[in-house]
């Protein structure tokens, strides 16, 4: 009996299908209809993997009556899938008490592999909930997450590591929605045939998304918004929205559980102090429709998309920047398993003190190294200054001061001027550019 979840479009039921496809299965979809209507369409899908006609038109009144008859006409192994669980729940609370029923009395004693998958990710949660009358029955649960970069880019083999930044910094890594972009046309050219022009699913999918999952999302709108134009502390998103605070932080809270947003602090502490909290969006295409169609609907509705165009061309590459920082942070991860950095880090994140930030710190305690990191989404070559920069604030990172060992890595899409590279050589930091990155992800292993 396994839980499988996890947001829209991320592939849950392509992986259930690949998983299926040589093996007995029943597979069956809910949707958003009355009980007695999904009882006769599972019905009819058990039916027709038993190629019972009968058992298909027998007069059967609950799901446990169904699954009673179903386990007695079977004693092979078979899978049974439930898909889309959250509708049955909608349609009736008693649900997840049907099903522990079923599974107590009939399911568990039999050759029947349950699998039961779910879109709405706060309500497939509290199944795992220790008061859920399911809690402790299944064998496993997976949460399915969007792609890695590493992975993502594979469904944009004509575009060169640039472009791939950039439509990652934008889709992230939602096999649906990376389908939609045809890589053989630039990206801007996607984004307003995909995104902006009415009509596509991705124009209204953040809108759908969330009014699936919350009953009033009109606030959650605004907080999204004052997030994606910046406002990352709570007191500034309480000054952005003129909300209560204490509404705020229910908000975060719910976005969060929804993995729309997350909840940051500095590497260096282990404790979560509320002062040092930022809250960034955990899903790019989220930002992205936050930062540049939702404010731009009425010009979108009158037609006038070439003005909505024109922001986007020009903030486009600040907005990028921030997400190049989660590419970074992947490809560093990804030098720590090949064993191609000075040392092991077993921790890495963003770092921040008042006015000053680091994109990434890396370390190990246990070794005492540090590796500190600046991320640069820019047209021009990178200048010493943000090398001495970095040197300079990694002073103000208290952590076994006096008694580390520290390393510096800068990462520029446009490379590094002369002076730069020459200055890096004499403190000994290493400089990455777009070329070396793409040899760092051609040398994962997914």
């Amino acid at each position: 009996f396994i839980i499988l979840y996890g947001r829209r479009r991320v592939g849950k039921t392509e992986l259930i299908k690949q998983f299926i496809k040589d093996k007995p299965s029943v597979y069956f979809m809910a949707d958003r209809q009355v009980e007695r209507e999904s009882l006769g369409q599972m019905q009819k899908s058990m039916g027709a993997y038993l190629n019972d006609s009968l058992f298909e038109k027998a007069n059967l009144v609950s799901f446990f009556e169904l699954f009673s008859e179903f386990a007695k006409k079977t004693s092979e192994r078979v899978v049974f899938v439930i898909d889309e669980f959250q509708y049955l729940m909608e349609s009736n609370a008693a649900i997840p008490s049907i099903f522990q029923k079923i599974w107590d009395e009939i399911l568990a004693n039999t050759n029947i592999f349950l699998i039961i998958c779910g879109s709405s990710i706060s309500m497939m949660e509290t199944l795992m909930g220790y008061k859920n009358p399911l809690y402790g029955r299944r064998t496993g649960q997976w949460m399915v997450e969007m792609l890695e970069f590493k992975d993502a880019i594979k469904f944009l083999p004509n575009y060169g590591l640039e472009e791939q930044v950039v439509t990652y910094a934008i889709l992230d890594g939602i096999p649906q929605y990376l389908k939609q972009f045809d890589d053989t046309k630039t990206v801007m050219e996607n984004i307003q045939d995909k995104i902006i022009e009415k009509g596509n699913f991705l124009h209204i999918e953040p809108e759908f998304l969330l009014k699936e999952e919350l009953r009033e999302p009109r606030n959650y709108f605004l907080i999204l918004k004052a997030i994606s134009f910046g406002n990352t502390k709570s007191g500034e998103i309480v000054n952005y929205t003129q909300l209560d605070k204490t509404l705020i932080s229910k908000y975060l809270d719910t976005l969060s559980v929804l993995h729309i947003v997350e909840k940051n602090h500095p590497v260096d502490t282990n404790k979560e102090r509320t002062r040092d909290t930022r809250y960034k969006f955990s899903d790019n295409f989220f930002s992205f429709w936050f930062r540049f169609v939702y404010p731009s609907r009425p010009d979108i509705e009158r037609g006038e998309t070439e003005d909505v165009m024109s922001l986007i061309g020009k903030d486009l590459n600040s907005f990028i920047g921030r997400k190049f920082e989660k590419i970074c942070k992947e490809a560093l991860i990804e030098m720590n398993k090949q064993g191609a950095l000075p040392f092991r880090f077993k921790k890495i994140g963003g770092w921040w003190h008042k006015n000053r930030e680091i994109d990434i710190i890396a370390m190990n305690e246990e070794t005492k190294e540090i590796c500190l990191c600046e991320c640069k989404w820019q047209s021009a070559k990178t200048s010493p200054d943000v090398l001495k920069q970095l040197k300079e604030k990694a002073k103000f990172v208290d952590w076994f001061n006096n008694k580390r060992t520290e390393y510096y890595v800068v990462i520029s899409k446009s490379g590094f001027t002369k002076t730069a590279i020459d200055y890096a050589n004499t403190e000994n930091m290493l400089l990455l550019g777009i070329d070396d990155l793409k040899k760092i992800f051609a040398n994962t292993k997914s």
